[in-house]
């Protein structure tokens, strides 16, 4: 153990504290707890791979890999930018499940009986929408993969309120 003259205290090895432990006026240990005040850093990992702060308002999870995972920030019980890979499934909160074993979605309901399954006890409904003025949403239909029906057929709401079908492209470019 080296006390130095500027009042810093040096312990090589570990350190064991019974009772309550205060870190540079910024962090505290109470109650089996550890306090932090605003705006501390806490690194995490051998090469300081990952982070946590509070900056007061928000708490924000970084991560230094080369992944491609962000920074995760929490603001208001929201995130607020976030980038991640999910492996398994995926529920967020009532409104949103993704089935990956079987390659479903869910909107409203956990299981998904179709590649997209979207439930509501009144009416379900799935909006296509454009901001073109001559055009409405394209529904893009595949008939078949197997070598006798291959193609699709593609349905448009045009402005007059019709909803027409045909093997004539209506996507964008096409």
């Amino acid at each position: 153990m080296v006390v130095s003259s500027d009042d810093d205290l040096y312990i090589e090895g570990v350190l064991e504290v019974d009772g309550g432990l205060w870190l540079d006026n910024h962090a505290t240990s109470t109650a089996g707890g550890l306090h932090f005040e605003d705006s501390i850093k806490s690194w995490f990992g051998t090469n300081n791979d990952a982070s946590i702060t509070y900056d007061g308002s928000n708490l924000v999870f970084t991560t230094g890999l080369s992944s491609g995972i962000g920074d995760a920030i929490f603001a208001s019980g929201t995130i607020a930018r976030a980038s991640s890979t999910v492996i398994g499934d995926l529920t967020v909160g009532d409104d949103l499940f993704v089935d990956v074993s079987a390659g479903k979605v869910g909107v409203n309901t956990t299981t998904p009986n179709s590649t997209t399954n979207i439930y509501s006890t009144g009416t379900s409904t799935l909006k296509l929408e454009t901001d073109g003025a001559s055009r409405g949403g394209c529904l893009a239909i595949e008939m078949s993969t197997s070598t006798a029906g291959t193609g699709f057929i593609y349905c448009i709401a045009q402005v007059n309120g019709n909803l027409s079908c045909s093997t004539t492209s209506c996507e964008t470019g096409s």
